[in-house]
Order: C-alpha cells, then structure tokens, then sequence
C-alpha cells in the first residue's frame, strides 16, 4: 500500500509539474552506471550491525580497501557523525565512499527500542569525543558533525569544556534547534492521543497518517533515486534514469523505511526529547563558542525552517559559515546530488568567517535575472493549485481587472501588461519585466501597501510581490517578521542563485527585498523612494481562531491608542493603498487554536516558554501556531483598495492621522467583503473543476472567474 501511494504521488507530481517525455526508453534499455564498491558494502555493514544493537552505540562502517594496508595509529581525522530523530545513521550511507578518503568515519545509532534521555545521549556524544582524543596520536584531528536532532545533540555536547577542547571543527546540517517554531511541534498532540489506542489501531491509523507527510516533506524522489554517477551523463538523461530506479520499488521502499525506524511511540517519545534540547540551546551560549562551524542548510527542507535558522546561527556564532543546498529537502546527504566530502574538506573545517552586520535596509540590491526567474519557477505550483485573481481599485474608484488601477510605483517599468486581465497568462515573465525599460515615475511617491494577513500568512506576501514585479516591473519591500530573518552576510549558493526558502512554495523573503518590520525600517524604505508593505494585524491576524469565528478578521491596534504606520507614511508623504486577500483560510480544518494548544498538558507549557523567547514584531504579541490539517485549497482573490494619499496629513496632527488610520481599514474591510461577496459567483472556485479546465489549456491561461 506504501508503495503504490509513493507511486500515486509521483505521478501527480509529474502531472502538475509537467511530463518528462511521452518515450522513455524502458529500464532495462537504460546503461545505469553502477559500481557496488564501497557504499553497497557499507549499507550492508549498516543493516546487519544495527539490527542486533540493544542501546546507542558507535560505528565505525567497516571499509575494506581503507584498512588493507594500514599499520599503526589511524592518521586520518575523526569525523562522527550524529544522525537526526530516526536515530539510525542510514543517511551517511550514500557518503561512506567519498568521506572515507579523507576521513575516518564514525556515526551513532539508536535503536528504536531504545528510550536514552537526550541529556544521556548528549553525555554519550561528549565521552566518545574524548575517548577518541586520549586514544589516537596528538595532532589528530577530531570534527564532529550533526544533521537536524543531531545538529542538536553535538551543540549540546560543547557544553563540556573538555569536548570543546578536543574538537577542531563543528558541521551542522539542517540542525533541529529551529523546532521550537516549526510545525512538528503540532505533532505531540496527535501522537499522543495515537499512542493511547490498541497498539495494532494506533499502528495502523499512524501508518497512515506519516505516509501522505513524508511523501509531501521528505523532498523529490528523483533526488533521492539519483547516484553520484548520474552526474556523468548527459542532463537530459539523469531523469530519465533516476525515474526507472523508482520504477523498480528499490528507492521508494527506500524512501519510506522511516516508519519503520520511527515507531509510533519511539517518535512522540523523541520529538519531546528533542524539543527539550533544542529550547536549552540558548543565545548567550552560542555566543561563547569560538569553533570553527560549518552550517548546511536545504533551500527545500519542508520539515524545519533550516535556511533562516542557519542564517540565525551564523549571526550568533563567532566562526561560522554558510552553505545552502539548492532545492535539497530535509535529508540532503540521502540526495545523489550532495557530496558531504566536498562541502566539508578539512581545510574549510578550520577556516575562519569574516563578520559584517547586515542592513537589511540598504544593504539590498535588485535580485537577478535568473533569481527572478527562478523564484517565479518555486510559486509556479501555488499558483496553479490557487489560480489567483487580483483586482485593483482606479482613481475612479471603478474596480478592473489586474494591476492597472494601481497609481504610478516608484521604479516602474514598461511591462506590456495587456495579458493582465481575468484570462490572464500563466506564463512567468517576471524576470522580463523586472529588466525591461523604467518609466519615468521619478516623481511618484512612495507606495504603502497595507494587507490582512490570512490564516498562517506564508502566502500573503511572496504572491503579491511577485504579482506587482510581474505586471509592474517593480519590487514592493515586505515588512516581514523579525523570525524570517537571521542571516548577517550574503551566503554563497553551491549550485544556482536561491529562490526557494524551507518549505519550497515561497519565495526568500530576504533575497526579494523584505526587511524585519520595525517603525524605523519602513520609514527608511519610504524615505528611500520604494514602495512598502505592511501587515498591521501582525502574528495575532496571523494565527486566528477559526473555530471561533475570526475568519478574516482584522486584528489591528486600536487608533485610539496608535495611529500605527500612518504617521511614518506621511512622513515621507506616501500614498496608502489597501489590498485585500482571501481564500487561504477555506484550505485549512483547525483542530486547536493557539489557546487551546497552550491549554494542552505538558506541551502548552512548553509552548509558552517558546513564545517568550521568540523575537516579536510587536509588544505583547504571542507566537503560538494553531494545529490544523490541510483540505483542497479554492481560489485566491485579491484586491487593491482605493488610493489614500497622505500629501497633506501632518504627522504630528494625531487626530488627522487616526482619521487616516480608520479610513484606511473601512476601505480594506470594504475590499474583502466585496471578494467574499463577489467570488459567489466564481464558477471556477472549487480546486478541481478549475484545474481540469486550465490544465486542458496546458496551464497557458486562467479559467475565468465573475464578472466585475
């Protein structure tokens, strides 16, 4: 049954990504490369060994040619690797080959049977550091590296002084320290209440509750079909290829041994354990380390929020690096792609980082071409699943179709935008649009765009950036919270230009412009002539309740207490244009809201403490995530409101700025009803008429929506 749904899913992953070819030749037809060797020897190391383990233990996989010849003390530096929550090590595996050559290899495993706390795990970690220390020769070097709850584990074992001292570098792949904000955290919950059941119902109904999450966050199966070796043939091929070994049920069967690694039970009882460790890795800690500390993280990881994390680590830890590994998921070194030898030779291990504080302000420059392009490539299936509609608002007052109703942006340019209209093309031609010829808007003020954000608010922001460059040739700077944003120092891609962040459907917000919102940044993007926007409702309308009815409520300060951005816009005498969104929330069944996750025994606790550490956009505000499950997302509407300039609005007049303030939401409450009231009519709303109807037109043009 697992084997068929993986099947399932890659053929409809093929459907909506379009088609590899009408006439593969067949697997046996293909010249596979294929050398057994080294990595075949060590995943049947890995398997025998493992499987008649009783408790964590360190191993070595046994390489013959690696030790034919050799007499005496081993010289090649230690390398222990720390696997993240499955516990087994089999991630390494495809590495053995290559790491071997320069490295002596070392991984822990943890059976599933086994209950160790993550403080004796951590314990375990920091004696087998110095246990190799006081038996190799001096001058031997020793790294230790960890991937997601590994990442974890080898941070807390520097806690020791004594392990620290013997360490000569620190590599940390996708580390899990991020937990405490991301989505597993909605886990403990549902495993709770599956442990609670018969062990064969809890078995069976957890079985089917990891497939369809794996298959979604475990990343592309091609990338996980592909060898070292693909990289040898012609790129047309290395689909091809990689397609006929999921073919065989070999990969997939490989793909989905998780589940059996990762018993139910053993799961809950591990992502507690972590969650404890990764909220004791505290700031002032990673402060004090001087290491040497190689950070790796995936542009694709759907598990952890891994690239901001790292970008988190890298501006609190003095001597770190960054390497971030183009469109790879949560489990990198399983990927054919990824050479872990070549990301982390000993020399870079021990190279020092330069430091620069980062102004996210002015320290932005305009994406690339190919950045553009490829960042509309990452939204490219959003888009399809949503079919977005927008709308604007003219001088008139008259609602139309596309961007036209817009006034004049600050960078403008003349982008044919005939085709924006309720029919309007799928094609990306951002890329064009953002390098075709500026319009001479040099007297245009700047532009506040003010929005509601929907249910969990990933969305909002990346669709209508890319909407505005697309049809208007501009960048609008997104005002973003301060969590997206942990990075000091630009980060050199391995592959191409990012465009993807964690999560893969959005775009990086820090690469496209957006600043960690503060009062004085958005002035400063104001006052820089560039068009802004802004979410007043903040993480609250973020995470609403809607269970209790607060389906596109706005949740902004009261006026009678701030006029909030009013006054920083007429400062810089912008012009507020309030755009509206909806049809996010209908794709989302909300099992507990945050107060009833904070009201969860042992884990609202938790989740509270998490809250008080997160950065805040604003004061009092509380990050807690609702628990929902996903349903087939319908159509997404949106529309800018009527213009509202602040040309003549005296920002220290505090009774002209609330009345601003008010204005400005009446016309943004306005918006959305109108999009509640008119997509109604939407033939086209439902996910699954619309996709055949525009899937029949090969995706080129939208199905049309109502009349305005």
């Amino acid at each position: 049954m697992a084997c068929a749904f993986s099947v399932w899913l890659l053929q409809l992953q093929l459907l909506v990504g379009g088609t590899l070819g009408a006439f593969l030749p067949a697997p046996t037809q293909l010249h596979l490369p294929s050398r057994p060797g080294l990595r075949a020897h060590a995943v049947a190391h890995h398997s025998q060994t493992a499987t008649s383990l009783t408790g964590p233990t360190f191993i070595s996989p046994s390489i013959p040619y690696q030790f034919e010849q050799a007499t005496g003390t081993i010289t090649k530096p230690a390398f222990i690797f720390l696997p993240g929550i499955e516990g087994t090590g089999y991630s390494i595996s495809k590495q053995v080959e290559e790491m071997s050559a320069d490295f002596e290899l070392i991984y822990l495993n943890v059976p599933a049977t086994d209950r160790s706390s993550f403080e004796d795990l951590t314990t375990l970690v920091g004696q087998k550091v110095r246990d190799i220390a006081a038996s190799t020769a001096p001058g031997r070097r020793i790294y230790l590296a960890g991937e997601s709850m590994g990442g974890v584990m080898a941070l807390s074992a520097m806690r020791d002084p004594q392990v620290s001292r013997c360490l000569d570098g620190l590599v940390l792949i996708n580390p899990a320290t991020s937990l405490p904000r991301a989505w597993p955290t909605q886990l403990p919950p549902l495993l709770q209440a599956l442990s609670q059941l018969p062990d064969a119902v809890g078995a069976t109904a957890y079985q089917a509750l990891a497939m369809p999450i794996l298959s979604v966050t475990a990343g592309s199966p091609l990338r996980f079909a592909a060898t070292r070796d693909d990289q040898s043939l012609p790129e047309p091929l290395r689909p091809a290829i990689a397609l006929s070994r999921l073919a065989t049920g070999a990969q997939i069967m490989e793909l989905l041994q998780l589940t059996e690694t990762l018993p139910l039970r053993t799961l809950e009882f591990r992502l507690r354990e972590l969650l404890k460790g990764a909220e004791s890795i505290d700031d002032n800690f990673l402060k004090s380390l001087r290491l040497p500390v190689q950070l790796i993280a995936s542009s694709d990881d759907r598990i952890l929020p891994s690239v901001d994390e790292c970008r988190r680590l890298r501006r609190l830890l003095p001597n770190a690096q960054l390497s971030v590994l183009e469109d790879s998921g949560h489990c990198p070194l399983l990927e054919g792609s990824v050479s872990l030898a070549k990301l982390v030779p000993p020399a870079k291990l021990e190279q020092a980082a330069l430091r620069k504080k980062k102004d996210f302000v002015s320290d932005f420059s305009f994406p690339s071409i190919g950045a553009v392009r490829n960042a509309s490539e990452s939204l490219q299936l959003v888009r399809r699943l949503t079919s977005p509609v927008f709308l604007s608002t003219d001088a008139h007052g008259r609602r139309v179709y596309g961007l036209g109703g817009l006034p004049p942006l600050p960078g403008e340019r003349a982008v044919d935008i005939k085709g924006a209209s309720s029919a309007s093309t799928f094609s990306s031609n951002a890329a064009d649009a953002a390098f075709a010829p500026l319009l001479h808007n040099g007297d245009a003020p700047p532009v506040l765009f003010v929005g509601n954000h929907q249910l969990y608010g990933f969305l909002d922001l990346p669709l209508l950036v890319e909407e505005v460059l697309q049809r208007k040739g501009t960048l609008i700077r997104g005002l973003a919270h301060p969590v997206a944003f942990q990075s000091t120092s630009e980060e050199h891609n391995s592959a191409r230009e990012r465009s993807g962040r964690n999560g893969g459907f959005s775009v990086d917000f820090e690469k496209f412009g957006a600043v960690p919102v503060s009062p004085r940044a958005l002035l400063r993007v104001l006052k820089r002539n560039e068009s802004a926007l802004l979410y007043p409702g903040g993480v609250r309308e973020a995470f609403k309740s809607l269970k209790d009815g607060e389906k596109y409520k706005l949740f902004w300060p009261s006026a009678s207490k701030s006029s909030d951005f009013v006054p920083l816009a007429a400062k810089a005498g912008a012009t507020i244009v309030p755009v509206a969104a909806i049809g996010a929330e209908e794709g989302f069944n909300m099992l507990l809201d945050a107060d009833e996750m904070l009201e969860l025994p042992y884990f609202g606790e938790r989740l509270r403490e998490s809250a008080k550490s997160t950065p805040v956009g604003r004061p009092g505000e509380r990050f807690v995530v609702p628990l929902s499950v996903p349903q087939l997302p319908e159509r997404f509407y949106f529309l800018f409101g009527a213009q509202i300039s602040t040309a003549g609005v005296d920002a220290s007049d505090a009774e002209a700025c609330v009345a601003v303030y008010e204005a400005v939401r009446r016309e943004l409450e306005s918006c959305i009803d109108f999009l509640l009231s008119k997509r109604q009519q939407d033939p086209y709303r439902a996910l699954l008429p619309r996709a055949a109807v525009e899937a029949s037109w090969n995706w080129t043009r939208q199905a049309p929506s109502f009349t305005l």
